[in-house]
């Protein structure tokens, strides 16, 4: 696969199926030339029809992408202003809404989409709520947004009412009943509990029943330096994991809520230094997280304490192998799965509107209980190989992002060394094989920095 530059879009069982990119969009002049933000998807339950929602720095476009190779362009909603580098969805039986978290003059804007494939209408254009936020998240009838704010007011988290759908109303925010939270930046809510991702103040866990917020818990394993940016949870609720968006690289973490609480950090996972997990979402046994300067990464949580990743698509190949672009705001935004399809798309941060299709192998899909410990990573001479269970001989291959083996062999014993000396550098994939069963895990080698 080939990206707009000439260069390999790197990927393991992930087909590009379209891309959609309107020419015509300009630049961020003000923040790292940035040309879209975030997306999300949307089906008419009446016709089966899919549609991609993605921003740019100008307003909403929405995609159709019922025929995955061909994304068409049903219509462009205009924000209050351009030059916009934040924007953010999330939808509600027909109604959209839209969010920008920049500076006067901007609005909250709601769209009836029942119309499509026609058109959408605009049913709301208001500051009255709010005037931006940074996202949002709807959970049963209620809406909320993360730091809200309009003029004179600005508030760490909103709760509204979508009884009327095309026109919420305030219930209450989080600084009515714990005002020393000064920001949240994201939230995920299960029926009435809220786990928010609070920036510099880490992961607070609230419930909001009976028209108030009561916190069961808080985590800031973290120094003060992290912030703590998004987060997914495991289909049984009992594994949460986040992402912290700074500094650059920072590890994903895995958090335990059996004691709801006493909520604990049980361990983290990161591919490599450098790229920088943005936002993560769960379907079924797969967690997705779109990274910037790397794309979408697919890892397996069958064992939800131990993701392995299993696919990923490098929508930003743009950067040199091994290096990673300064500031890091390039690549991958977010992602959406449709259910009825399958089908993924993921918002590029400069290229678009990417659809991708999951192709995983059976023994991938359900993989084998076998455990495999790497170290260290990015490796220079000796890549140190640690089978954590199973018994016996293993053999083991390194593939490039082109597909070749570059290296491989056999190992009588389940700790072992690789040497990788006189390979060029670049990103491998270092697959473990042990009878029936199969590790797979990527490595940065000889990295050129």
């Amino acid at each position: 696969m080939i990206n707009a530059k000439g260069q390999p879009f790197a990927n393991q069982y992930m087909n590009l199926l379209g891309i959609w990119d309107d020419p015509l969009v300009p630049q961020n002049t003000s923040f790292v030339q940035s040309r879209y933000a975030s997306c999300w998807g949307w089906t008419d339950t009446l016709t089966n029809r899919n549609y991609a929602i993605i921003g740019s720095s100008l307003g909403t476009h929405i995609i159709e992408v019922t025929d995955p190779q061909n994304p068409v362009e049903r219509d462009y909603v205009p924000g209050r202003r351009n030059n916009v580098l934040w924007r953010e969805y999330k939808s509600y039986g027909n109604y959209l809404y839209m969010i920008s978290d920049d500076n006067s003059p901007n609005s909250f804007q709601i769209a009836d989409m029942s119309f499509l494939p026609d058109s959408v209408h605009v049913v709301y254009d208001s500051d009255t709520l709010f005037r931006q936020s940074h996202t949002l998240y709807v959970a049963g009838d209620k809406l909320y947004t993360a730091n809200p704010k309009k003029i004179g007011v600005n508030k760490s988290m909103g709760v509204y009412s979508l009884a009327n759908p095309a026109v919420p109303s305030l219930l209450r925010y989080l600084n009515d009943d714990y005002p020393a939270i000064n920001q949240v930046h994201d939230m995920l809510v299960i029926n009435d509990t809220v786990y928010a991702n609070c920036g510099f103040d880490g992961l607070h866990v609230y419930t909001f029943s009976n028209g108030v917020f009561n916190e069961l818990s808080s985590l800031n394993i973290s120094s003060s330096a992290n912030y703590n940016h998004s987060c997914a949870i495991d289909k049984t609720h009992r594994y949460l994991y986040y992402c912290d968006e700074v500094p650059t690289g920072q590890p994903n973490i895995i958090v335990d809520l059996n004691d709801i609480n006493n909520i604990q950090s049980i361990g983290s996972f990161i591919e490599h230094p450098g790229s920088t997990p943005h936002n993560p979402y769960v379907e079924g046994d797969l967690l997705y997280i779109a990274y910037y300067q790397e794309g979408l990464l697919v890892y397996n949580i069958v064992d939800p304490q131990n993701p392995i990743l299993v696919a990923y698509f490098d929508t930003y190949s743009d950067n040199a192998v091994g290096a990673y672009d300064s500031p890091a705001y390039k690549g991958a935004w977010a992602a959406y799965t449709f259910s009825n399809t399958g089908h993924t798309v993921v918002s590029d941060m400069q290229r678009g509107l990417f659809v991708l299709e999951l192709d995983l192998p059976t023994a991938v899909t359900t993989p084998a209980p076998l455990k495999v410990a790497t170290y260290p990573n990015p490796a220079t001479d000796l890549i140190k190989v640690m089978v954590t269970n199973g018994s016996g001989e293993c053999s083991y291959k390194l593939i490039n992002m082109q597909g070749q083996i570059a290296l491989k062999g056999e190992a009588r014993q389940g700790i072992f060394n690789v040497n990788v000396q006189s390979l060029a550098g670049g990103l491998y994939n270092l697959e473990v094989i042990q009878g029936k069963e199969s590790f797979r895990s990527r490595i940065l080698i000889n990295p050129t920095w």
